[in-house]
């Protein structure tokens, strides 16, 4: 719903489907519907990397500031 509601403010008209694009709102539809596509598995899949990556970074971080 965020990016959803990102993409209708004012000065980003040229970007709004851009937006909704990135939104998990987009890819959810289709699946939900039953229609499994390879662009929506690739994005929860991107998704669910970086997160992780995220996490990790975050975890690493701290490691190193506890050994300073």
């Amino acid at each position: 719903m965020g990016f959803d509601s990102i993409a209708y403010l004012p000065g980003l008209k040229r970007l709004d489907e851009f937006i909704i694009r990135l939104g998990i709102n987009e890819h959810y539809k289709s699946i939900s519907r039953g229609v499994i596509d390879i662009k929506d598995i690739i994005y929860f899949l991107a998704v669910i990397i970086f997160f992780n990556e995220l996490t990790r970074f975050h975890l690493l971080s701290r490691r190193w500031k506890e050994k300073s």
